[in-house]
């Protein structure tokens, strides 16, 4: 965990220093020939961000909308999807809102309402993600076609980030670079991981709930380190298009609860094992869960109680993850690496169920405003002459400023559809060009690969670590600590007992038998234990040392994630940008394109808006919370233990979304 935190320190402290323009201008020399057939740029890749939403505040989503929105790619590039829940009343009417609101920051905005009672499915981020996701790139992929553009391999990348997340800029920008320079054959299944923190709110919560999160972000950024193998999301994450269609999405059932794990475990074993995944060191600031507004109204011991319950709730949501770990095991021991036929079938039925249930509701009747593109900076890139913004069909359209009614299509209404008819299934997705034989479940790389071994093996060290090794720390720390007053007591029992079989009395200072004697070897001191509890009991040592480093270092990233929004620059553009146009291969293998000193087309070093309110860890009165590094290890335990027994009856989490604080503006 110390290695992880200090590179983390180091790669937050350079990222937002670089100039990503300058590093994808320079890649554009080096990179492969394949990597530049594509027609965007950094700032025309589209980018599907999601915002889940469930009886969120409405300030919440605002202040998380007008982050992004501060953006200097967001009214070129990013398309995002308020992700609601038909079954929060007013989810719809409070979707309509924002969106009209914000209309004008980005390239596109839309609401989706995920229907309830899906079968299969449970109540929660993954399965709303899932709708939400699956509806977005459908409708992407038909909006290139009406531009006349071919939507077989989509590039793109799909964000998925809670309601509180807030990211800076940089991220975009270099999860763009990093795509555009990769081959195609990478950027087809790659994702993006970047370290959490929580930096918003540490002032309202208790030692115990800082403390505890404080080692639950550590935890994840531990292993995302460049260099690492397994790189697990912690909560916000990104992907390419590509990739979450050929996986078929985001898994919905009971088991997919902890959906950021168990996302990546499915894309890697999707991908038999070639899944790429990039760290990118710009952190997702998220908040420490709150106790109830009328629990701190009754006392300081009453808000304490109502914090520490908070996030009892919320550690049980984490540890019902714990099933990935069957997940797992599950695949491993049946061999299922690759996605079957039966499945790739299954993606293209709900992909043509998707785009059905799009057409139904009259085009895009479901996407709300994002209909100012009269107002948005223009630039070169175009599949056709139409109109940038495919949010309207037409200028009375554009003239409403909101598409029409907030609307959904659910198991509940009678679909067009029909998953019985095989003859009409093959026909309508041979007639479908991005659902068809051609489309990127065909071609996804690592379909016809052999399987990596190695990072299974160490996926499955990551998978106990995550779900089994906290707790069997604990009982181990425990069983050392008190062997020895158990066994002393033990040996004096024993001592002052006769031997059944008539032998002598054991002798009570320890001292050796006879050879006749019979003596249990748990009776007397056990070297081996002694040896085992001194050599335990020495690494202990090395392990307070690292965990000290872990520590101090997080409150170092701490400090330089807020260092970074005082120092950047921040100086909007304005006027039209026109894009420099991306060089042929032909040109840079004949070196004829000249791509230093092109300035960039935008302020590559603005972050964007920062979020509030924000908190900082003063050091060294901050390392006076480490105090409660004990209840943030029963925090850990307990939920643990309490999930995997809960497990053994049931597989449901029925929970209430996590209090927030109240955002700012």
């Amino acid at each position: 965990m110390a290695y992880g935190m200090i590179r983390c320190y180091f790669g937050v402290r350079d990222h937002w220093r670089k100039d990503y323009w300058a590093i994808y201008q320079n890649g554009l020399r080096t990179a492969p020939p394949e990597a530049l057939d594509t027609r965007y740029t950094p700032l025309t890749l589209p980018q599907i961000i999601i915002i889940p939403s469930y009886k969120e505040d409405v300030e919440t989503l605002r202040q998380t909308l007008a982050i992004l929105g501060s953006h200097p790619l967001a009214p070129y590039s990013y398309k995002v999807v308020l992700a609601m829940e038909e079954r929060e009343a007013g989810a719809a009417f409070k979707g309509k809102k924002l969106a009209e609101e914000f209309s004008a920051q980005f390239l596109q905005i839309i609401v989706t309402l995920h229907p309830p009672n899906i079968l299969g499915e449970v109540p929660g981020k993954g399965s709303n993600v899932r709708w939400a996701a699956r509806w977005a790139i459908e409708q992407h992929s038909m909006e290139l076609e009406s531009q006349g553009c071919s939507p077989g391999m989509c590039d793109g990348i799909l964000t998925a980030m809670d309601a509180d997340t807030a990211f800076a800029a940089d991220y975009f920008l270099d999860a763009a670079v990093r795509y555009l320079l990769a081959p195609p054959a990478t950027r087809r299944q790659m994702m993006f991981v970047p370290p959490i923190l929580f930096d918003r709110n540490q002032g309202e919560v208790p030692a115990v709930t800082r403390v505890t999160d404080i080692m639950w972000s550590t935890a994840g950024i531990s292993g995302i380190y460049p260099s690492s193998t397994i790189k697990i999301p912690t909560s916000a994450y990104s992907m390419s298009l590509t990739l979450a269609t050929h996986v078929g999405f985001w898994d919905a059932g009971p088991s997919a609860i902890g959906e950021d794990m168990h996302m990546f475990c499915k894309a890697l074993f999707d991908t038999k094992g070639h899944l790429h995944v990039e760290t990118i060191y710009s952190p997702a600031s998220q908040c420490n869960v709150v106790g109830s507004v009328d629990a701190s109204k009754d006392g300081r011991f009453a808000a304490f109680w109502s914090c520490c319950h908070a996030r009892w709730a919320q550690a049980v949501r984490h540890m019902w993850g714990s099933l990935d770990t069957g997940y797992v095991f599950y695949r491993l021991l049946t061999g299922d690496f690759g996605v079957s036929d039966e499945r790739v079938f299954a993606n293209r039925l709900q992909r043509l169920e998707m785009r059905q249930a799009i057409t139904k509701v009259n085009g895009y009747t479901n996407q709300i405003a994002a209909t100012a593109a009269k107002n948005r900076p223009p630039t070169r890139f175009m599949c056709s002459d139409s109109d940038a913004s495919s949010a309207a069909t037409s200028d009375e359209e554009e003239s409403m400023g909101f598409s029409g009614k907030v609307t959904r299509f659910g198991t509940r209404e009678a679909s067009e559809y029909s998953f019985t008819s095989n003859e009409d299934d093959e026909y309508q997705m041979e007639e479908l060009p991005s659902l068809g034989r051609s489309s990127s479940e065909k071609s996804i790389p690592g379909s016809h690969k052999k399987v990596k071994i190695f990072p299974f093996l160490i996926l499955v060290t990551r998978v106990y670590e995550a779900h089994l090794m906290l707790a069997h720390l604990v009982i181990l720390i425990n069983v050392l600590a008190i062997w020895p007053t158990i066994s002393a007591f033990l040996h004096k029992q024993l001592a002052l007992q006769t031997n059944a079989w008539g032998r002598s009395p054991l002798p009570v200072d320890g001292g050796q038998l006879g050879w006749a004697t019979l003596a249990l070897p748990w009776v007397h001191d056990d070297e081996i234990i002694t040896v085992v509890t001194s050599i335990c009991n020495k690494f202990g040592i090395f392990g307070a040392v690292a965990s000290l480093i872990t520590f101090v270092m997080h409150d170092l990233y701490h400090r330089e994630a807020g260092k970074r929004w005082l120092t950047a620059t921040r100086q909007p553009i304005n006027g039209p940008i026109a894009l420099p146009i991306t060089p042929s291969p032909d040109q840079l293998e004949l070196g004829t394109f000249e791509t230093s000193g092109t300035p960039a087309p935008f302020n590559q070093f603005d972050l964007g808006m920062r979020p509030a309110p924000s908190s900082s860890r003063k050091l060294p009165w901050c390392l006076l919370d480490y105090l409660a590094v004990p209840g943030g290890l029963a925090f850990g335990v307990a939920p643990l233990v309490y999930a995997q027994v809960c497990h053994i009856w049931t597989d449901k989490l029925a929970y209430k979304v996590s209090a927030k604080p109240q955002a700012t503006r």
